[in-house]
């Protein structure tokens, strides 16, 4: 992303201070500050979490995204009274993962 910054692409973020620009890889990074929490951002955080985690687990996935990630929450109770919309957006991307993961594995029998 810095090298189309550089070049003049128009680069769109709702809040550029808390871009790192200086990622080698040229992709962002948040800062240690609180995230904004949007639909967007959680549906962003479970594809890492996908990632990096052998669990799909709720609970889990909401332990991750407080110990893991600057939320500014401290608990999982804190966080799910401040977005109680979590849950609700995590199971969907959930299963539109787990419909794209068996798509994929029918295409390839």
């Amino acid at each position: 992303m810095e090298r189309l910054r550089a070049a003049g692409a128009p680069i769109h973020c709702r809040h550029p201070e808390r871009m790192n620009w200086a990622d080698p890889e040229g992709e962002f990074i948040y800062g240690p500050f609180p995230l904004t929490m949007t639909r967007e951002t959680v549906r962003v955080l479970a594809g890492d979490f996908f990632i990096s985690s052998g669990s799909r687990a709720l609970q889990v996935f909401l332990r991750w995204l407080v110990d893991e990630n600057p939320t500014g929450e401290g608990s999982v109770a804190a966080l799910l009274r401040r977005y109680p919309w979590i849950p609700r957006v995590y199971e969907a991307t959930r299963k539109k993962k787990e419909r794209a993961e068996a798509h994929s594995f029918l295409l390839e029998a």
